[in-house]
């Protein structure tokens, strides 16, 4: 009889209630903060994908108002931003969530600056903008400066996912990169003059 008395008075105690909701507590955040991170990640890459998206039609009206020339590499921020809908598609989602304002975290491939847009051969095959860890305004090489490993998540058929970077083509298609697909090469041009 004196076992259950102690027994009911730990059970009704407001300490065990308070224990116990910390568990329940503890047992949702173990179950679903893996859930939130995964789905925070796939949102960041979305809008990456749409940020870059936005850029790559951004340069191709750049080229349409410039008689098709191509922005210069050191100024395809400056240049290109009046065709963006605002400032903070210039910005990489994931660089933006460390904090950092003044980073950017996409590049510009310097083998196109000021080139004549038709002389491309394959735009649907050459790189124009991509993820890149250098985070500096204009930043500017060529694919040298891909993150490793990729930022980004995408979600594969059968709830796989894998870490990629994202890239906007010169005819403004979106691709999703992963390793293996890194050593992509930059697709030639003409080698017949440029049109002045």
């Amino acid at each position: 009889m004196k076992w259950r008395n102690r027994l009911y008075a730990i059970i009704h105690s407001r300490w065990s209630v308070l224990i116990v909701c910390v568990v329940i507590v503890w047992f949702i955040y173990v179950f679903v903060d893996p859930v939130l991170r995964r789905a925070r990640e796939i949102g960041q890459t979305n809008l990456c994908g749409a940020n870059l998206g936005y850029i790559g039609r951004g340069i191709r009206m750049y080229v349409s108002d410039f008689d098709d020339r191509l922005p210069i590499a050191g100024r395809w921020m400056d240049e290109g931003s009046l065709y963006l809908p605002r400032k903070g598609v210039l910005h990489c989602p994931v660089v933006v969530q460390t904090g950092h304002s003044d980073q950017y975290g996409y590049a510009y491939n310097r083998a196109l600056s000021k080139r004549f847009y038709p002389l491309i051969i394959s735009p649907r095959k050459t790189a124009g903008v991509y993820d890149s860890s250098n985070l500096k305004r204009n930043a500017t090489d060529r694919l040298a400066s891909r993150p490793i490993p990729p930022r980004h998540i995408f979600r594969l058929k059968g709830g796989r996912y894998r870490a990629v970077d994202l890239q906007v083509q010169l005819n403004g298609s979106l691709h999703a990169l992963n390793q293996a697909d890194l050593m992509m090469s930059l697709a030639g041009t003409k080698r017949s003059s440029e049109k002045k």
